[in-house]
């Protein structure tokens, strides 16, 4: 499928969990070196949640692979 379907925006999803926040930032940092040019969108939740005191903190990637959207 090369058209996304009404509005859903990824294929397929991968979940990935550190251990401390040194690790999350290495393991962000690795992400946007593998997929440099692939990333067709980024959010760091981390930041927003510093900024706006909610607990809800990730980091979410969007990845076009074959034409295919990632999350």
């Amino acid at each position: 499928m090369t058209n996304y379907i009404g509005n859903i925006e990824d294929m397929g999803a991968l979940r990935v969990y550190a251990d401390n926040r040194l690790e999350l930032d290495l393991l962000v940092q690795k992400i946007k070196h593998i997929f440099k040019g692939k990333i067709k969108s980024y959010e760091n939740h981390y930041q927003t949640a510093l900024n706006n005191k909610t607990p809800y903190m990730a980091h979410h990637f969007t990845i076009l692979d074959m034409g295919l959207p990632y999350e």
